[in-house]
């Protein structure tokens, strides 16, 4: 079963100290973990209103490392558009997230991953900074274009794109563990 984040509090009493909840977590975040695999999660994520992804559900699996949190968590995305193309700029098809924090991209060094980093703080920064109103500004160099007539109208046109492009329907994952994460073995 999923949990809302929020209501979320198997994880809190883990030997290795992961603290993945708080009382003030984001809506529309839902997580999954396994008894037998506590270091194995799946992440339903909602995406916000006034996005081209509202309402929309997006899938990951997040795998911590052994030697978590010195290094960041391993995190899937299942990609619904079926290789049609990227809905957003950080989520690729092939189940990569480029994200700063996941030190998959450069940032800087309040960005990137800490051992003083969370897992709740990876599961809001994927909806609030990624699953954003305008995600074309997040491609590499666009941000540049914000402000601009050109720049707003490649933004729609991405939206229009992206809306299109999560609207198509996914056949549900299996809640087995072991099939969590594929790359992340």
């Amino acid at each position: 079963m999923f949990r809302r984040l929020a209501d979320y509090r198997a994880l809190t009493s883990r030997s290795r100290g992961l603290n993945v909840v708080s009382a003030a977590a984001a809506d529309g975040i839902f997580v999954r973990s396994f008894e037998s695999d506590m270091d194995k999660m799946r992440v339903l994520i909602v995406g916000a209103s006034g996005t081209p992804y509202e309402d929309v559900l997006f899938e990951f699996d997040i795998a911590l490392p052994s030697d978590y949190p010195t290094t960041p968590p391993q995190v899937y995305f299942y990609s619904m558009t079926d290789g049609l193309g990227r809905l957003n700029p950080n989520l690729y098809e092939d189940g990569r997230v480029c994200l700063s924090l996941l030190n998959t991209w450069m940032g800087d060094s309040v960005e990137v991953w800490t051992p003083k980093s969370t897992v709740l703080q990876l599961l809001v920064s994927l909806q609030s900074l990624v699953l954003v109103k305008y995600p074309y500004y997040n491609e590499a160099g666009f941000e540049r274009h914000r402000g601009t007539s050109e720049g707003f109208a490649n933004a729609l046109a991405y939206n229009e794109r992206a809306f299109l492009l999560s609207m198509r329907v996914r056949r549900p994952r299996s809640s087995s563990p072991e099939l969590l994460c594929p790359p992340c073995d």
